[in-house]
């Protein structure tokens, strides 16, 4: 019996496996015959077409359009001009974009039954406002205080902190630095540090995971005032100047909520060592370096030559820190609820055993496949069959 074989593109080959950032050592493993596909001697079976597809996470009937298509993001892109304009969208985000997508719906569906009501946070701000008195705003919203940034000895503990008080106020918090479990497939913190996806009832934030915990820290609260603003998109995230004004807005917030202007020039000492101090301000702040640069910048504690030098130094030097994703390696539950967070997790397991959701679907929902994982994560969360 003939084998059906499927003329390509060649510029549909060289598309799904750039956008997919496969190394070539790996592409020549799967597909030996990948030089004589790209130059039209030989075309790949239907079987193969599906094995190149799972390889580049590419939609399979890609492969039968005659040049390569834009896939654009679902939601706002809020990252600088010259970010976007480095490279479409990678199959990881935009597969991490759906599943949350896809969490908040069944959230939104199983709170409504619940809560008529929406939140009154979610679009309680407007960048007509003053940076100021929102960032007052969040630190009573999250009960934010001078004692939180004494008791937290470590950057780790800082983000665990505002991970459960945001979620205390109505906002789901999912933090990965992989796509789903697979550690394989980590996430780029160059690609994008996090993101919101707005709702009145149910508003998630994600956490790119693979990003340094004070970079995480600063994620949160600033993704936290896209909550607030009722924004949905995806953020770079960084305290150095954007091209978009609702950016520049939230840094500024957020900027100010961590590192309140006031006690900054309180507890800022010029005659130390200035490399030193902004390192010991980093750690009790808990915020990066970066950042208290850019604060004693902003209120002219530092010449514009100085704070630029020293930006350049640090940035340096955090970009040759090594970042480990958050949930590789240690305590598997904790990884997974870290993924789902610990509200949705719990939403799903108690819907779940209640018989308003199957065990199957809530499987799904959760991203796990066994049924003794399940009843190990009901049992830290304290939900019970």
């Amino acid at each position: 019996m003939a084998v059906t074989r499927v003329p390509v593109a060649r510029e549909i080959l060289e598309w799904a496996v750039h956008r997919s950032a496969i190394d070539s050592d790996r592409l020549y493993r799967l597909f030996p015959a990948w030089d004589e596909w790209t130059s039209g001697e030989k075309h790949p079976t239907m079987k193969q077409i599906e094995h190149i597809a799972r390889a580049t996470r590419t939609p399979a009937g890609y492969f039968f359009l005659h040049e390569p298509v834009e896939i654009p993001l679902p939601i706002p892109d809020f990252r600088r001009m010259a970010v976007r304009a480095q490279t479409a969208p990678s199959p990881d985000l935009l597969e991490v974009i759906h599943t949350a997508q896809l969490r908040q719906s069944w959230y939104r569906e199983n709170i409504r039954a619940e809560i008529q009501d929406p939140l009154p946070i979610v679009g309680s701000v407007a960048l007509t406002d003053d940076p100021l008195q929102i960032a007052e705003k969040i630190r009573q919203l999250l009960s934010l205080s001078e004692a939180d940034r004494l008791h937290t000895s470590t950057f780790s503990e800082m983000v665990r902190l505002l991970r459960d008080r945001i979620e205390g106020t109505g906002v789901l918090v999912f933090t990965s630095g992989i796509v789903g479990s697979d550690t394989h497939r980590a996430l780029d913190p160059e690609e994008f540090r996090g993101f919101a996806l707005s709702d009145d009832y149910a508003p998630v934030i994600f956490v790119n995971g693979a990003d340094s915990k004070a970079a995480q820290i600063f994620t949160l609260i600033h993704e936290y005032v896209h909550v607030l603003l009722g924004s949905t998109g995806l953020s770079e995230v960084g305290i150095e100047l954007s091209d978009s004004s609702t950016e520049v807005w939230c840094n500024r917030v957020a900027a100010e909520t961590l590192v309140p202007a006031e006690e900054l020039l309180w507890r800022y000492r010029s005659e130390n060592v200035l490399q030193e101090e902004i390192r010991s301000l980093s750690r009790y702040f808990k915020v990066s370096t970066l950042v208290i640069l850019r604060r004693l910048y902003d209120n002219r504690r530092l010449s514009s030559e100085t704070y630029h030098h020293m930006y350049g130094e640090e940035l340096d030097r955090s970009r040759h820190r090594e970042s480990r994703p958050i949930n590789s390696g240690g305590d598997f539950y904790n990884s997974a609820l870290m993924r789902t967070g610990y509200k949705f997790a719990e939403a799903v397991l108690s819907s779940a055993w209640e018989g308003r959701t199957s065990f199957t679907e809530a499987m799904r929902m959760l991203g796990i496949r066994r049924m003794a994982t399940l009843r190990t994560m009901s049992h830290r969360l304290a939900v019970y069959g």
